[in-house]
């Protein structure tokens, strides 16, 4: 029995003598330092009007003025992406741009994002948006929750004072020159559907704050 147990150790030992030649085991390393590029992707890059030549000119523009201007709209999209991208890098003014939500109860027809999802999609979007306006971008505590068909119901959800407060912070942190929205109230095309109060708060606010800011 002792003979045939010594036997069965003698093959095992064989055994494992053996099998590394045919499964050779990897050793384990650390990884280099150099191994992960340090150089940053794509679209972490600077986009072309902020470098080279059109970067130089920009920068000279900008010593040229000391104008400044400050939009408030309602929701992403909102925005005069021309009149931005023209004070910003064709005038040189210090540009920035008020949402006051982040556009959560949009319609959606190119995917399958609605509410919270679509509220980070649009946030995104604008912030890429912002990149090539040449603004810097600023939100409020307000959600868009969809379409409000009073003037009393905007308010009611927002929150009167918050949404003022969060307004005359931006006011207070900028100090801009000249402040403009894009929607006064007047019934357009889009105001003729059920009334995008929001918008119009947004206006109301403008001129409110001007006086509350100082």
């Amino acid at each position: 029995m002792a003979f045939r147990s010594n036997r069965i150790f003698a093959l095992l030992v064989v055994l494992a003598c053996i099998l590394p030649l045919f499964f050779p085991v990897s050793s384990a390393k650390a990884q280099s330092p150099t191994a992960v590029s340090t150089a940053p992707e794509v679209t972490a890059q600077p986009i072309p009007f902020d470098r080279g030549a059109s970067a130089l000119w920009q920068s000279l523009q900008k010593l040229r003025t000391r104008a400044s201007l400050l939009m408030v709209t309602a929701h992403p999209d909102d925005e005069d992406g021309g009149m931005l991208t023209y004070a910003s890098r064709g005038q040189g003014a210090r540009v920035a741009l008020l949402t006051l939500n982040r556009g959560e109860g949009g319609a959606n027809v190119m995917s399958s994002d609605y509410f919270d999802a679509l509220g980070l999609v649009r946030t995104e979007e604008l912030l890429a948006a912002d990149h090539y306006y040449g603004t810097q971008q600023f939100w409020t505590r307000v959600i868009d929750y969809g379409f409000s068909k009073t003037k009393e119901e905007t308010p009611d959800n927002w929150g009167h004072d918050r949404v003022l407060a969060d307004v005359v912070r931006v006011v207070r942190m900028t100090r801009p020159l000249v402040i403009t929205s894009v929607f006064v109230g007047g019934r357009t095309g889009i105001t003729k559907r059920p009334a995008r109060w929001h918008r119009k708060l947004s206006r109301r606010q403008e001129t409110r704050r001007c006086f509350l800011s100082n």
